[in-house]
């Protein structure tokens, strides 16, 4: 602790949103994935089993958000990028 103190280091909060922006990214962008697959799996066992209910695309259609969510996370991280570059 008294090491932390009396050496300084100089953490910017650029790093901590810049690695934040990343997992945001990823998070968002492998869970649309996932939401896609299973939807689409969903689909086709259920037209597979006796009782052929309409099929249900609510999960693609959300899927298909959460990765245009990650995609504007991953802007943001090259924005953020560019902007600290040039600062």
């Amino acid at each position: 602790m008294k090491d932390k103190f009396i050496n300084k280091v100089d953490n910017a909060p650029k790093v901590e949103i810049n690695l934040l922006l990343i997992l945001l990214n990823k998070l968002f962008f492998i869970s649309g994935f996932g939401f896609i697959i299973g939807n689409i799996l969903n689909v086709l066992f259920s037209e597979m089993g006796r009782n052929r209910l309409p099929a249900n695309w609510d999960y693609l259609t959300f899927g298909v958000i959460l990765i245009f969510v990650g995609l504007s996370f991953k802007a943001a991280n090259k924005a953020l990028k560019k902007e600290s570059i040039s600062a």
